[in-house]
Formats: structure tokens, C-alpha cells, sequence
């Protein structure tokens, strides 16, 4: 590569046909051969790694929580907010960790006027119904 495309990669993807009439990271999404994807939440695309790091970082688990939580509405607990988090991309190492955090983030919500408390024992919360 060093002699052939001078060190470059973007002469390397132009030699192949790919510029700005033709995206290398569509042509990876789009190639069953390929395992990239698509963030199902804006226009990034990776490797599937790369879409959970991505997830991760972009899209904080407090914000997409409370989307999930407005498209279903009905009865949260921690173990259902870990589930939708979960089937997001978010992932922590041990269970503990995940429901103390979203705990956090129930609460958070709640202070916001997300969602209401339906039980003093226990962290169950509903959507406010407006």
C-alpha cells in the first residue's frame, strides 16, 4: 500500500471506486458479507463493537431510557429498564452495578416528571400520563 497509493488510504478507497458518489461505509452496511451496521438511533455505522461503544458514548442510557419509556409507557422497575437498556446496546459487567444504576436513573426521571413512583417500597414508577 505504502507504494502503490503513496501511504494513502484515500487514494487506496478511490482506486477501488469509492469517493463521495460512493460511501465505503455504505457499501460495508449494505455487503451480506460484511458484519457492519447501522446505530438503530441516528446514521453511524460500525463493526458491531464499534455500535455499542458508540451507543455508549452518544447516546447516554438516561436519554434513551426515557425515549423507550415515552414509546411504551406503562410500569417501570429496575429490571425492566435494564432489559430496554440492554436490548439498546448498554451492557455493564455485573448486575449489581446495572440496577444501581438505574435506579439512579429512575430516580432522575422522576425528579424530571418523567415518571411517577406508584409504590413507597419499592422502585416501581409509570409513565405521567399528560
Amino acid at each position: 500500500m505504502a507504494l502503490k497509493y503513496d501511504g494513502s488510504v484515500a487514494q487506496l478507497l478511490h482506486a477501488h471506486g469509492f469517493g463521495s458518489h460512493h460511501s465505503v461505509r455504505h457499501a460495508a452496511v449494505t455487503d451480506p458479507n460484511c458484519s457492519w451496521e447501522k446505530c438503530a438511533d441516528c446514521n453511524y455505522s460500525g463493526a458491531p463493537a464499534s455500535i455499542a461503544n458508540h451507543r455508549k458514548k452518544d447516546h447516554p442510557d438516561r436519554n434513551v431510557l426515557a425515549q423507550v419509556i415515552r414509546a411504551l409507557g406503562g410500569t417501570w422497575d429496575p429490571q425492566r429498564a435494564i432489559k430496554a437498556l440492554g436490548d439498546h446496546g448498554h451492557t455493564w459487567e455485573d448486575q449489581r452495578a446495572a440496577e444501581k444504576r438505574v435506579r439512579q436513573i429512575l430516580r432522575d426521571l422522576c425528579a424530571d416528571g418523567l415518571i411517577v413512583k406508584t409504590d413507597p417500597q419499592r422502585a416501581v414508577y409509570e409513565l405521567v400520563q399528560k
